[in-house]
């Protein structure tokens, strides 16, 4: 029955007239025609007006019954809160069933983010897709092993084989071996077999006092680091078991080994447990540091955090930090279990990385602000008098280095200088001038990009001119990072009429092995100058290109080619670098490629800004760009920003990079971006 109601615009005008009672309604309460109830919400009529009825109000968002809020709604076909949208095409059932892998969710939610698809089709996938930079997305652990023992294995004793043999154990219990041969290699003599949880020797053996297995896939012994697993006691304060991790290297090949695993190979990070006391251990030495162990399940973790340390907790509490030493490329790891004697069981294993949420746009100065910590030498006799630009930083693993450009003020021609730092903010300059590059002639270089090769040489790509007078991108190598020789011309500029005709400049280099390749390529991005013209010849538009080519120990032998998308990017309409794009910085991280690079706008700014790729061709910008901005008419850096140079540092973003105010030469400064943990 539908009821009748007045509209709530006459309800005030409305006049009784009678007999001998004749007056005006005075009892009219509004907030019997808002939908902000249930009875309202739930009564299929537009009690306020507004043309929306019941869950269709936002007035009713605030009841469970007008939410698309769970599994069950998520799959009833009924359009729970009336919006027109039922099940899955609704966006609040993104989080639920197989939702999210509906177009319309894209990298939206923690299931989204880590299925290994890339829902919304921009070419990234989960925690390499700038919507999964939500909270809660990509601040998870990735799993790289995870295993319950609490079951495996229950029923085989050691009187089911007579024999203190090592094949008869493998012949008669097979069922014995619980252990994926595709994720872990049991350790000992005799094989251990695993019940309830506890690693046990399938005979007694009074040679091998110890039992272990060992993780068959590797993770990076680097910043993000997470290892958790539940003790139990059991009841038996004697027992001894090891949980920690090991360098692959040193993974047992044979059962032939006895004895104690840690001994034999020196454990790297991990955790001991004997009579009721948990340890820290590092480098196979047990820390001072212990707590006291209850029986029953309790949680055990390891963290390696970004601040370069390795925190130990037991049950959410932290009872030890140490400093992690440890060098970049990090060494790859492999946990390992063992156990020797007692009943004391470890269960649910989980070791992996945890991706902290990145904040893009959230670069931090140094301690005296926007300042610049490389400036100019003002010394006429200096080759930097008059400049300092085009940064290329790296850590040598002691020092911090700093490739540079420098200028005098006479000439426009440009040389390489480095300057080093312990600590990224105070910079001394290398003496003797610039660099000297043995074997190249060139009147002007500038531009460099050096990296570490894994050898331990240096590469360095940078701009020179040719005895032609063309611009050219060339490689140079250096065993000290000092001196230098030149190797061979890299890129030169393209064809007529191609976008590159004009100039190839500021390259990005880096080494790196795609999935599917059979060996590691060099990816060379760089700044070309062309047919891309706006205003007449001297209105050439900036934009950036890639090459790639094979590694070779011989640098004569490589051999770039341009890749067929070029150029990968380009100016664009409307976006604060429709003038142009350059000075490009790549950074392999998390999974993808990350360009830092030069936004040029038609009113005259340049400021940095950030894209994302999965292939080096394809790129996304970041919807927030800039993501460094010029400061205030105050500070350094407040008319231009040049030329982002960016490393990683114990899972936080470093960058240098070249800046100007309104009055001074071109100079340096530096910024952090810490993860968000």
């Amino acid at each position: 029955m539908t009821r009748a109601r007045w509209p709530r615009s006459r309800v005030w005008l409305l006049l009784l007239v009678g007999v001998a009672s004749c007056s005006l309604i005075t009892d009219f309460n509004p907030e019997r025609y808002k939908e902000e109830s249930e009875e309202n919400c739930s009564d299929s009529l537009d009690n306020d007006g507004n043309g929306l009825v019941d869950c269709a109000d936002a007035g009713c968002s605030h009841f469970d019954f007008c939410l698309e809020n769970n599994e069950a709604r998520c799959s009833d076909k009924l359009d729970n809160d009336l919006d027109g949208l039922t099940d899955c095409k609704d966006t609040q059932c993104c989080p639920y069933a197989k939702c999210y892998l509906e177009p319309t969710c894209g990298e939206s939610t923690a299931l989204a983010c880590g299925d290994g698809k890339d829902n919304d089709g921009n070419g990234l996938t989960d925690c390499a897709d700038f919507s999964c930079e939500l909270p809660g997305c990509c601040q998870r652990l990735s799993t790289v092993l995870r295993e319950t023992f609490s079951h495996a294995g229950s029923g085989c004793a050691a009187k089911d084989c007579p024999t203190d043999t090592a094949a008869c154990c493998q012949t008669q219990l097979p069922l014995c071996n619980m252990f994926e041969p595709s994720r872990w290699i049991a350790w000992g003599l005799p094989r251990p077999r695993l019940a309830g949880g506890r690693l046990v020797a399938n005979q007694p053996c009074a040679s091998c006092p110890a039992s272990g297995i060992t993780s068959v896939k590797d993770i990076e012994l680097g910043p993000g680091l997470y290892l958790e697993f539940l003790f139990n006691l059991k009841g038996d304060k004697a027992a001894r078991v090891e949980v920690g991790l090991v360098e692959k290297a040193v993974i047992p090949q044979s059962d032939n080994l006895c004895g104690d695993i840690t001994a034999a190979f020196p454990m790297l990070l991990g955790v001991a447990v004997a009579q009721k006391k948990v340890q820290a251990v590092v480098g196979a030495a047990a820390q001072a540091s212990t707590v006291a162990l209850e029986e029953g399940d309790q949680l055990v973790a390891m963290e390696v955090t970004t601040a370069g340390t390795v925190t130990f907790s037991l049950d959410g509490a932290e009872f030890l930090k140490v400093p992690l030493k440890a060098s970049t490329p990090y060494p790859k790891v492999r946990l390992v279990i063992q156990s020797s004697g007692g009943s004391a069981t470890v269960d649910n294993v989980a070791l992996g990385s945890r991706r902290a949420c990145d904040t893009p746009t959230s670069w931090a100065s140094g301690p005296t602000g926007p300042t610049a910590v490389l400036v100019p030498s003002g010394s006429p006799v200096d080759f930097d008098q008059s400049s300092v630009s085009s940064p290329s930083v790296l850590h040598d693993g002691a020092r911090f280095m700093l490739y540079y450009t420098g200028r005098k003020a006479s000439s426009s021609a440009s040389r390489i200088g480095l300057a080093t730092s312990l600590d990224g903010q105070v910079w001394t300059r290398a003496g003797g001038g610039p660099l000297v590059i043995t074997g190249d002639s060139s009147p002007s270089q500038g531009a460099p990009h050096v990296t570490l090769l894994r050898q331990g040489n240096f590469l360095m790509a940078y701009r020179r001119v040719s005895s032609a007078g063309a611009p050219e991108i060339a490689l140079a190598t250096s065993s000290d990072g000092r001196d230098w020789t030149y190797g061979v011309t890299a890129l030169a500029v393209g064809a007529a009429g191609q976008w590159d005709e004009v100039d190839v400049t500021e390259p990005a280099l880096i080494q790196h092995q795609a999935s599917g390749d059979t060996a590691p390529q060099f990816y060379l991005w760089y700044t070309g100058r062309g047919r891309l013209t706006s205003g007449g010849a001297n209105n050439l538009l900036r934009a950036l290109g890639l090459a790639k080519a094979a590694v070779s120990p011989k640098i004569s032998a490589i051999k770039f080619a341009r890749a067929a998308g070029n150029p990968v990017l380009l100016p664009k309409s409307g976006a604060n670098d429709d003038r142009g794009v350059g000075d490009p910085w790549v950074l392999l991280h998390r999974g993808a490629f990350r360009m830092w690079y030069v936004g040029y706008t038609w009113g005259g700014k340049t400021e940095i800004n950030l894209a994302m790729s999965e292939d080096g061709v394809r790129w996304i910008r970041y919807p927030g760009n800039p993501v460094l901005r010029a400061a205030s008419s105050s500070y350094f850096g407040s008319a231009a920003l040049r030329g982002p140079s960016v490393i990683n540092r114990w899972g936080d973003l470093y960058m240098i990079y070249g800046g100007q105010d309104t009055g001074g030469f071109p100079s340096m400064g530096q910024v952090v971006n810490r993860v968000r943990r």
